[in-house]
Formats: C-alpha cells, sequence, structure tokens
C-alpha cells in the first residue's frame, strides 16, 4: 500500500505539452518544411536552367564549326552582304558536329534552328558570317513561350554569347543579356525565323557568334583578299605553276629577274624598256 501511494504522487507530478506548445512545434516544422521545399525548388529551377542554357551554347559552338568548315559553300550560298539563311541541325548532324541522337528540342518544346548572315568583308578580318542559334515555334499558329523572368535568368545563366527575343524585354530585337550583341529580328523573320512576339506571354532564347576568314585561315594557303590579322596571307612560298592559263589584268609587275620561252609580245608605251634582265629566247 506505501508503494502504491508513492507512485501516484509520481505520476500526479509529472507534467504534458500543452495545445499551444504542440501548435508552436507543428508551425516550426511546417516553416521548415516549407523553407526546404522552396530551396530545393530553387535549386532545381537554377539547375534547369544551366541545362538549358548549355543546349544552346552547344548547338552555337557546332554551328560556328559547321560554318567554318563551310565557309566557301555557304559565301556561294549568301554572295551578297545582309543575306540570310538557315541552317538545321540535322545539316549540324551531318557534318558529324552534333550526335546524330541531339535534341533538336529545348524543354519547353521550343524548335532549335541556326541563322547565318553575311556580314561582308568590311570587316579587318576580311569575310565575316554571323551565326545566329535560335529557339523558335514549333509550327505555324503553335507559338511556345519562356515566361519573361525565366529567359532572363536562362539567358543570364549562358553568360555573354546568350541573349532572348522577347518583346517585354528587347522589342523587335534578339539581344544579348549582358549587352555584348544585338540584331534586327526582322532581318531573321524574313528568313524564316518563325516566332509569335507576344509581351504578356514571354519569348525565346538565341546564342550569336561571327566566323570569319581569318577565323579559318591557314598558314599553308595564300588568300585573294588582304587579311590584316594572318601577316602571311598574301605572301607566296612556293614556286606558282599556272598550268597553262594566263594571268590577266596586272597593274604592275614588280620581278627580280623575268624569263620568258616562246613567242614573246610586249606592249606598251614608247617608254617602254628592256634590260638585262629579261632574256627573251
Amino acid at each position: 500500500m506505501f508503494k502504491q501511494k508513492r507512485h501516484g504522487k509520481q505520476m500526479k507530478g509529472l507534467k504534458g505539452f500543452t495545445l499551444i506548445e504542440l501548435l508552436l512545434v507543428v508551425g516550426v516544422i511546417a516553416l521548415l518544411s516549407l523553407f526546404i521545399t522552396n530551396v530545393f525548388e530553387t535549386m532545381a529551377i537554377r539547375a534547369a536552367n544551366q541545362r538549358i542554357a548549355k543546349q544552346m551554347l552547344e548547338v552555337q559552338q557546332a554551328a560556328e564549326y559547321y560554318v567554318a568548315r563551310n565557309f566557301d559553300t555557304i559565301l556561294t550560298a549568301l554572295p551578297l552582304a545582309g543575306d540570310v539563311g538557315e541552317y538545321t541541325l540535322t545539316d549540324i548532324k551531318n557534318d558529324d558536329f552534333l550526335p546524330a541522337t541531339y535534341n533538336e528540342n529545348n524543354r519547353f518544346g521550343q524548335n532549335i534552328t541556326v541563322f547565318v548572315r553575311n556580314l561582308g568583308n568590311a570587316f579587318s578580318e576580311g569575310d565575316t558570317l554571323e551565326v545566329l542559334t535560335v529557339s523558335e515555334d514549333p509550327g505555324v499558329g503553335n507559338p511556345v513561350y519562356i515566361e519573361n523572368m525565366r529567359l532572363r535568368e536562362i539567358a543570364n545563366a549562358g553568360g555573354a554569347k546568350l541573349g532572348y527575343s522577347s518583346e517585354l524585354i528587347s522589342a523587335g530585337e534578339i539581344a544579348s543579356s549582358a549587352n555584348r550583341w544585338q540584331v534586327n529580328r526582322a532581318d531573321f523573320e524574313a528568313a524564316g525565323y518563325l516566332i509569335t512576339p507576344d509581351a504578356n506571354e514571354g519569348g525565346y532564347l538565341a546564342s550569336y557568334g561571327r566566323v570569319s576568314i581569318a577565323d579559318i585561315a591557314g598558314d599553308e594557303y595564300l588568300y585573294k583578299v588582304q587579311l590584316d590579322s594572318v601577316a602571311d596571307a598574301n605572301l607566296m612560298e612556293a614556286n606558282l605553276d599556272m598550268n597553262n592559263y594566263d594571268i590577266e589584268n596586272v597593274s604592275a609587275l614588280t620581278v627580280d629577274r623575268l624569263e620568258v620561252s616562246g613567242n614573246t609580245v610586249i606592249e606598251g608605251n614608247d617608254n617602254g624598256t628592256s634590260n638585262n634582265a629579261l632574256n627573251v629566247s
């Protein structure tokens, strides 16, 4: 009996949680869960943005390699400054600059394609081609957008080469998120750039670069234009065999020694002279 009474007194001395305390604990746990969920969601979006930006930059790099390899062919297809042509990812895959299984759409369902514009030879690098990788609608009348805030985040994740086309952010332009480049969108729309501008809905991604003759110039080649960035671009380092073809429209010919075989005709004014350096046989 004595032990039972003592045990009863001990039980009466125990104190449990009040309802308010329980509610506080539940509230703290809920706030922590919400915070952790938001952190993971932010991390997931950031990782996705980086993957999307990486895809655009991968295509841009592959496109620039493709343009460099096919420089002369593209110049022939786009002979005038301002000419624009579209090149699909299939074209680039066929030249092995992208894997055959490479996805031609981004995660939003937009198509990815490449436009090339002839910028002429006004630059010191000589003939230059502008390379623009863009995302666009998957079909006529089927607009697919990237929300404007997300568009900024993805472009920022890609650095200076990456930008966007958005009526809200860059109306009428395709522009770098870092203000490093900007082109008129209408020039590319005329060549087939398929978008549906809507400031309220969002926009499209773009990546930019240039490839010039100087970029692909090799020391073993002779170029018909002056390339300031390639010192020996116009300097012969071997004998030139014309294979029975003529050299025409020469304004002036400066030589140390001129040897001529066969029938020789020299026409000029009355002041024309020849000296011991001219051997005719």
